[in-house]
């Protein structure tokens, strides 16, 4: 459940006795399961190499890009008699241009998490909607990122968790995965506290680079 091995070896023995009963409820067994799946997923697709970004020239394709087209292309605008030759290898992509590659520079900026809490969610896809949660929260703390998260059900109910650089000490980590389901729904008023605090709780690199995340059923 995401507890590294110095936690584990600063706690008491009446501490880890405790953390083990917990651990052993089919709730966090089931829980850990999802998260692992969950987690599995979101390594693949991150793992997935994007290809065509322009960045890097790396080989050389034929095509019509004209922005990548190898000087000596536009050789054959020189003279009348190569001059459609040209223009008709551009209309059929057979112009030799640089084939490209590199890696998007995607946001890294916080991440804000709005997981609905409400009765409707209760059982399975509560469970589904924590492993994803738990699972963006171990990428922050890989990535050195800040990750805020907000269960809500009706607009009076909500609960927080801050984890500056996706990090935080074991009983913030359970508190948090042991947020329950239940009551009612209202969108409007934790977007619109997501929004707010993504706009003005963070300064530096990190502002206006948050990346908002909705967990819902509805």
């Amino acid at each position: 459940m995401g507890l590294d091995d110095g936690t584990w070896s600063r706690m008491s023995p009446e501490q880890r006795l405790i953390l083990a009963q917990r651990l052993r409820s089919s709730e966090m067994r089931e829980l850990a399961d999802v998260i692992g799946r969950m987690r599995r997923f979101a390594l693949g697709t991150r793992a997935t190499r994007i290809v065509d970004v322009p960045h890097e020239a790396y080989d050389v394709e034929m095509g019509d890009n004209i922005q990548r087209l190898l000087k000596g292309q536009f050789a054959l605008l020189g003279s009348e008699d190569t001059e459609l030759e040209f223009y008709r290898q551009l209309a059929d992509k057979e112009l030799l241009q640089f084939k490209m590659r590199g890696s998007e520079d995607v946001g890294k900026g916080p991440i804000l998490v709005c997981i609905d809490k409400s009765g409707s969610m209760h059982g399975a896809p509560f469970h589904w909607a924590l492993g994803v949660a738990e699972a963006l929260r171990r990428f922050a703390a890989d990535d050195g990122r800040d990750y805020h998260a907000i269960f809500f059900g009706s607009n009076n109910d909500r609960n927080r968790f801050d984890f500056p650089e996706g990090k935080g000490p074991w009983e913030k980590i359970e508190s948090f995965l042991s947020v329950a389901a239940n009551g009612g729904t209202q969108f409007d008023g934790v977007l619109t506290e997501a929004l707010h605090h993504a706009s003005t709780a963070f300064d530096g690199d990190s502002k206006g680079k948050a990346d908002i995340v909705f967990i819902t059923d509805g």
